[in-house]
C-alpha cells in the first residue's frame, strides 16, 4: 500500500512538473474555415479594424493557425505591423512564444525577415529571444546569423511566395543584419 501512495506521488509530481514545462495550451488550429481565412487576410491587408472587429467576435482569432502554423501574430511579424502586433499582444490570451510547423517564434519570424519594429515591441511584451529558432539549439541571434545557404535561400523564398511578400535575396541579408544589431543593442541596454 505505501509502494503505492509513493508511486501515485510521484506519478502526480512528475504530471505538475509536466504541465508546468509545457509551454503553451494547444491552438485552435485553420482547417479551411472560411471566417479563419478571413482573419488571415485581414492582417495581409493590414487591415487592423478589421482584425478588432474579428477578435470582438470570438477571442480564437487571436491564436488561429494557418497550414504553416502561423498565427495572427507571426503573421504581423511576418508583414511588419507593429500596429498589429501591439494590438494583439494587448490580449492576455494571444500566445508570444507559441511555435509554428518549423519551430519558430513571432519574434523569430521578425528577426528573421528584419522587422525590428515588430521585434521590440514583442521583447517589450515578454517574447524571449533566447527561444530556440528552427535549429532546437539556436536561439534567435543565431539564426539571423547563420549562413545564408542554398537551402535557407529557398525557404525563405517558399515563405515568400505562399505569403505573398517580396523575395529580395539582399533585403533579406540586410534583415539579418539588421536583427543582428538589433540584438546587440537589446544587450548593450540591459
Amino acid at each position: 500500500m505505501k509502494k503505492s501512495k509513493t508511486l501515485l506521488i510521484i506519478f502526480l509530481i512528475s504530471l505538475i512538473v509536466s504541465c508546468a514545462d509545457a509551454e503553451e495550451a494547444p491552438v485552435e488550429v485553420y482547417y479551411g474555415d472560411v471566417t479563419n481565412e478571413q482573419m488571415f487576410i485581414n492582417i495581409k491587408n493590414n487591415d487592423l479594424n478589421e482584425v478588432k472587429r474579428f477578435v470582438e467576435i470570438n477571442r480564437k482569432y487571436l491564436n488561429i493557425k494557418d497550414e504553416n502554423g502561423y498565427t495572427p501574430l507571426m503573421l504581423s511579424a511576418l508583414y511588419n505591423q507593429p500596429e498589429t502586433a501591439r494590438f494583439l499582444l494587448e490580449n492576455p490570451d494571444t500566445r508570444i512564444n507559441f511555435k509554428e510547423n518549423y519551430n519558430a517564434t513571432a519574434l523569430c519570424v521578425a528577426s528573421i525577415w528584419g522587422n525590428t519594429d515588430v521585434s521590440e515591441i514583442l521583447i517589450e511584451y515578454g517574447a524571449d529571444p533566447s527561444t530556440p529558432c528552427f535549429n532546437p539549439a539556436a536561439p534567435i541571434e543565431n539564426a539571423c546569423r547563420a549562413n545564408l545557404s542554398d537551402e535557407i535561400l529557398s525557404q525563405y523564398k517558399e515563405i515568400a511566395e505562399f505569403y505573398d511578400i517580396e523575395y529580395d535575396e539582399g533585403k533579406i541579408q540586410e534583415g539579418r543584419n539588421k536583427c543582428l544589431d538589433f540584438f546587440k543593442q537589446q544587450r548593450l541596454n540591459s
